[in-house]
């Protein structure tokens, strides 16, 4: 019997060569699985590594049943990389209010809209399935079991992301969310959900994944090696609860593997002392940490408190006793004394800082000659840098944001530490006061 031509006459190597070409598109590879059995193995290896590896869900029963099935999956679990969960969940009322604006709205279309008629049945069918799941799941109390029923079937060390914001999502698919339940922000193209219409279950999902790690035991080969928290704290929420919004870390001990953390916070989720503690135990705790990245919702664009400033710099002092390498700052007013106390902190170990839109009470220069003479960075980022000064306090007692350009770039960006200290020589040789 002659061999095969063509693909099946190749080797698995070459195969996965072949399926790893950046020019397949997401049904290239579909195709490809349903080409042959021979053929299925790769392709699907190549689907999982591409669309898989970082699935988000919503809590919905359908949604946690298929993390499990896709984490006990003999191809698809191997390529799980992180989990991401979308902790919020709808409100009754909300189903209410679509109702009310599609009625509203029809007096208005023609009657032979039918794309605009059935586009608003749709949403208001899908809101409602995702409404009665959403309220099932929690009567049944099914939400620890599929959690840990999914990473019991995982045999390494994955991450996980938790966000309360569905906009923080971008654009990945969220497995079991309708993309007819909400809308589109008409700039960023990125889906939006009405306040009215969620309520955020962060306290409650995250104590449920941090119990069910725990549940494990040291001894599973899966371990968490990377959190990411995204927490928008609603104080005019219409939720019941106002304890929805926090983070509350209860068994800090599943936290002793973990190597990266990512920290998002609302202005208003900065001010939350629950929040804050919870913080402070998770930073004791990490004691392998080497990458932190803080992100907060200052834009530059508000005004700055100097409450703000107070609990920035408390989270950015905190006791620890990992050994940081890496240190992201994107959007964080702080003082020009919180900077370098953080950095002189972390000066034997850090190898990498990237500061994006970092408002400083202060001046930079101080800040950056430091990093030139006692920083042996392999990769320096700084972009949009900006500062407050006590001299531009305004009535109430915050400071307005000013953009300040150094070395009239807007962006600064150094790899390689030869490369970093002749470009901070340069800047510093060429630049003006700043």
């Amino acid at each position: 019997m002659a061999p095969n031509g063509g693909l099946l006459a190749c080797s698995n190597e070459v195969l996965t060569m072949i399926f790893n070409d950046p020019s397949l598109e997401k049904t290239d590879i579909k195709s490809l699985r349903l080409t042959s059995k021979e053929l299925h193995p790769a392709a699907t290896r190549e689907f999982a590594m591409r669309y898989l590896a970082e699935p988000y869900f919503v809590l919905t029963r359908d949604s946690l049943q298929s993390l499990a099935d896709m984490c006990k999956h003999p191809i698809f679990g191997p390529q799980i990389r992180s989990i991401g969960f979308l902790a919020t969940t709808l409100e009754v009322q909300g189903l209410e209010h679509r109702i009310g604006s599609v009625n509203s709205a029809t007096a208005y279309r023609r009657n032979d809209d039918v794309h605009s008629i059935s586009s608003d049945l749709t949403g208001i069918s899908d809101y409602a399935l995702l409404c009665r799941d959403q309220l099932q799941l929690e009567a049944n109390r099914e939400t620890k079991s599929l959690i840990l029923s999914a990473i019991q079937a995982l045999d390494h060390p994955i991450s996980i992301s938790v966000t309360n914001d569905l906009e923080s999502i971008g654009y990945n698919p969220v497995i079991g969310l309708s993309p007819m339940i909400h809308r589109r922000n008409e700039y960023s193209g990125r889906r939006v959900a009405k306040l009215s219409e969620i309520n955020s279950k962060m306290m409650g999902l995250f104590s449920a994944i941090e119990k069910t790690i725990a549940r494990l035991g040291s001894k599973h080969p899966m371990s968490l090696v990377g959190l990411k928290l995204h927490v928008k704290h609603r104080p005019q929420s219409t939720t019941s609860n106002s304890h929805a919004d926090y983070i509350n870390m209860n068994d800090v001990g599943v936290y002793s593997n973990l190597e990266s953390l990512h920290l998002d916070l609302s202005l208003e989720a900065i001010r939350c002392y629950m929040s804050l503690r919870s913080l402070e135990l998770l930073f004791k705790a990490a004691a392998k940490l080497q990458r932190l990245v803080f992100v907060t919702s200052c834009t530059g664009t508000r005004a700055i408190g100097m409450s703000t400033l107070e609990r920035v710099a408390k989270i950015l002092e905190f006791e620890t006793v990992f050994e940081l390498k890496a240190l992201v700052l994107e959007n964080v007013p702080c003082t020009s004394e919180t900077l370098l106390k953080l950095m002189e902190r972390y000066k034997q170990t850090l190898v990498e800082v990237k500061l994006s839109r970092v408002t400083l009470l202060g001046h930079w220069k101080p800040c950056l000659s430091w990093i030139r003479k006692n920083l042996e960075l392999e990769s320096l980022h700084i972009s949009h840098p900006q500062t407050i000064s006590r001299q531009r306090v305004t009535i109430r007692g915050v400071f307005k944001p000013t953009e300040q350009s150094i070395q009239g770039l807007p962006v600064l960006l150094l790899h390689g530490r030869e490369n970093v200290r002749v470009g901070l020589d340069n800047m510093f040789s060429d630049a003006a006061e700043f």
